[in-house]
């Protein structure tokens, strides 16, 4: 399978890490409509939510005409982006490829519900912890909960 480092801007302020690669050519223009159409309906969930949580309005218009473009990556390698200053870790196993254990999340703050956990970073911004892309997972409940954070990264 061929190995993509990851699909969007170069320099994003927003990453997200997930295990799962899409098909994709890496450093072909996204085309979040095309992106859906070869790869199903398990990346327009995660293409969704994504776009829930960076949007300021209409989260289906950004999804099909701004995510990706120039101010978020999805990222599938084992290094942060040190040009963002958000970090959305999408799933337990993407967790556990940068390190985090049980013992690094019960020093985070966790959220009300539990169901993710976040750290400022002086270094590196905002790093969130967060259950996969799925709506199961990551309901509209949480996700308003994740992109309040978010809004709120500078206070």
């Amino acid at each position: 399978m061929f190995e993509l480092n990851y699909i969007g801007a170069a320099d994003p302020e927003i990453v997200l890490y997930i295990d799962n690669q899409p098909c994709w050519v890496e450093g072909k223009k996204v085309d979040v409509g095309e992106l859906i159409a070869e790869n199903g309906n398990h990346w327009r969930k995660i293409l969704t939510i994504f776009a829930k949580l960076c949007s300021q309005s209409d989260w289906r218009e950004y999804r099909d005409r701004e995510l990706l473009q120039v101010a978020q990556q999805i990222n599938f390698s084992d290094t942060l982006c040190l040009d963002a200053n958000v970090h959305i870790f999408a799933g337990k196993s993407c967790w556990q490829r940068f390190g985090i254990t049980e013992q690094a999340l019960s020093d985070m703050h966790a959220s009300a519900c539990g169901k993710f956990f976040y750290r400022r970073s002086v270094e590196y911004g905002l790093m969130l912890y967060t259950p996969y892309f799925d709506y199961r997972q990551f309901p509209n409940v949480l996700i308003a909960d994740v992109k309040l954070l978010i809004n709120n990264r500078l206070v």
